[in-house]
């Protein structure tokens, strides 16, 4: 208890500007670890939905059997974490197969940007925020081309986050490389459209760094994804004695 109440005293003590050092480290370390673990929880609900769409993309070549396509979408579906459908397109965009449900309403999706992206690579596409035609929730959907079909994955945005290990003053994003949020927490937040004009983000692949975001003067870190193109970042305000732009 002694000791406890020393290290106490011994921090007020410290002269201000060693302070405000401590509250950054503090507050950096505190980022850098969110910012990991949400990198690592996007990427497996990515690598999850990514393996998801090539096995059923190779089980459609082998049968015509709608039930059987169904029912293998469906628990595919419902063992992904954060996958709440899957769907496949046919090659004009008309959908012909829907983990959700059965028989399947043909719908026309040609005019879904993923769709269209979809059709030039082979590589998984991360859409933007769209809202269900018929939900009107919104979803992060995950599109690949895998030989004449295009397979979709209906992802809540939300599960990109890991809100267990989240500090209650800490905002944290996912963000594509154009600067649009896939995902936040809180989700009511509102990251800044020119988030990435920030010049601590702009200088590297990822780090950590001090910065005015959000009106507050602000420990911040941030790394990109090896595999996908997102952005990870997380951020928590210093204390209002702390000085804005000292490590700019």
């Amino acid at each position: 208890m002694f000791r406890i109440y020393f290290l106490i005293a011994s921090f007020l003590m410290l002269p201000a500007a060693q302070a405000q050092d401590v509250n950054f480290a503090n507050a950096a370390a505190q980022v850098r670890t969110h910012t990991l673990i949400n990198k690592l929880t996007a990427e497996n609900v990515l690598v999850g939905a990514d393996f998801a769409l090539d096995t059923i993309g190779h089980a459609i070549k082998t049968t015509s059997n709608a039930r059987v396509i169904h029912e293998q979408m469906a628990g595919m579906a419902h063992r992904l974490n954060g996958v709440r459908a899957i769907l496949v397109l046919s090659k004009d965009g008309i959908l012909q197969h829907d983990s959700y449900r059965f028989p399947v309403r043909e719908i026309d999706l040609s005019d879904r940007p993923y769709f269209k992206a979809s059709q030039k690579t082979s590589s998984l596409i991360l859409g933007d925020i769209s809202l269900g035609r018929t939900s009107g929730v919104p979803f992060l959907p995950l599109a690949k081309r895998v030989g004449e079909h295009t397979l979709v994955a209906i992802v809540s945005p939300h599960f990109l986050i890991s809100q267990q290990t989240q500090c209650e003053d800490c905002v944290s994003a996912i963000i594509r490389p154009n600067g649009k949020v896939i995902a936040s927490f809180p989700p009511a937040t509102e990251i800044p459209l020119d988030i990435l004009s920030l010049p601590v983000i702009n200088r590297a692949s990822e780090g950590i760094d001090r910065a005015d975001f959000l009106h507050s003067d602000t420990a911040i870190a941030w790394k990109q994804s090896e595999a996908y193109p997102i952005i990870v970042m997380s951020a928590r305000g210093l204390t209002g004695s702390a000085r804005v732009g000292i490590y700019d």
